[in-house]
C-alpha cells in the first residue's frame, strides 16, 4: 500500500481507506456481518485474492474483525472505527448523486445483489398494512433472475428464486430497478413510468412502494416525486 507521507489527518485516513475497493466493502460490510461469498457476490471484478488481501489490510487497521457464528460460519464485521466511515459514505453518497451518477454507463456491472442485501435494513415492513407479504422481483437481463422479498412481523428477509405464493410481482429490467435502488428514481415513478411493472393488489403495490426507505444520501426536496392521484400503479407483466 502506498502512503501519501504527509502529516495531515486527511491523508492520513486515505492511506487506509483510499486503497481500491476498500471503501466499497465498507459500503456492504454496513448493512452488518457479511460472508466472504456474500462479498464475492457484490463485487464481480474483484477477485478472491485482491479481496483476500483487502480484508486482511482492513483488519490489520481495526477496521474490520472476523466472528465465527452458531452456524460455524466465518463473517466479516466492521468494528467501531470502520462503522463511523458510514457518515463519509453517505457524504460521498450525496455528492456523487448530485454531480456524478447518470443513468448506468454500458460497461457498469448491474450487481442486484446489492439491492437485495439492504432489503431488511431499508423496507420498513410497518407501512405495509400487512403482518405477512411475498413479493417476486423478476430482472431480466444478463444480470438478472428472480428473487422473493418476504415480509413476517414488520421483518424483512430475502431468498434466491422463486419461493411460495407472491401477492406482488415485479417485473424490470436490472438497470431500471439498480436506479430505483441508487435513488435516481423511486419505486413509485418507475411503476407509473412503465419501467417497472407490478401484477398484484394496486393498494397494496402502492404500500410496498412507500415502505421502501430512500438512500440515506437522499434529501427530501431531491426526491422524486411521486405519480399524479389519476395514475394507476397495477402494470400488468
Amino acid at each position: 500500500m502506498r502512503a501519501y507521507g504527509q502529516y495531515c489527518p486527511i491523508a492520513k485516513a486515505l492511506d487506509v481507506v483510499g486503497e481500491r475497493w476498500t471503501l466499497l466493502l465498507v459500503r456492504e460490510l454496513v448493512k452488518g456481518p457479511t460472508r466472504f461469498v456474500e462479498l464475492r457476490r457484490s463485487f464481480p471484478r474483484l477477485t478472491p485474492t485482491v479481496l483476500t488481501q483487502r480484508l486482511r489490510d482492513m483488519e490489520s487497521h481495526g477496521l474490520v474483525e472476523r466472528r465465527q457464528g452458531l452456524d460455524g460460519l466465518v463473517r466479516y464485521v466492521l468494528t467501531e472505527a470502520g462503522g463511523e466511515l458510514d457518515a463519509v459514505l453517505i457524504a460521498l453518497g450525496s455528492w456523487g448523486a448530485r454531480h456524478m451518477l447518470g443513468p448506468p454507463d454500458p460497461d457498469d456491472d448491474l450487481v442486484p445483489e446489492i439491492f437485495f442485501r439492504s432489503v431488511p435494513s431499508r423496507l420498513d415492513g410497518s407501512k405495509l398494512g400487512a403482518d405477512r407479504l411475498t413479493a417476486w422481483v423478476m430482472l431480466s437481463g444478463p444480470e438478472g433472475g428472480t428473487w422473493t422479498i418476504r415480509v413476517e412481523d414488520g421483518k424483512a428477509g430475502v431468498l434466491a428464486g422463486e419461493n411460495g405464493q407472491p401477492d406482488l410481482v415485479f417485473k424490470a429490467a436490472a438497470a431500471d430497478w439498480m436506479e430505483v435502488h441508487v435513488g435516481r428514481t423511486t419505486l413509485d415513478a418507475a411503476l407509473a413510468a412503465g419501467s417497472v411493472e407490478v401484477s398484484g393488489d394496486a393498494e397494496l403495490a402502492g404500500r410496498f412502494a412507500a415502505a421502501i426507505r430512500p438512500q440515506p444520501w437522499q434529501r427530501p426536496q431531491e426526491l422524486p416525486p411521486p405519480p399524479k392521484a389519476q395514475t394507476s400503479p397495477n402494470h400488468r407483466g
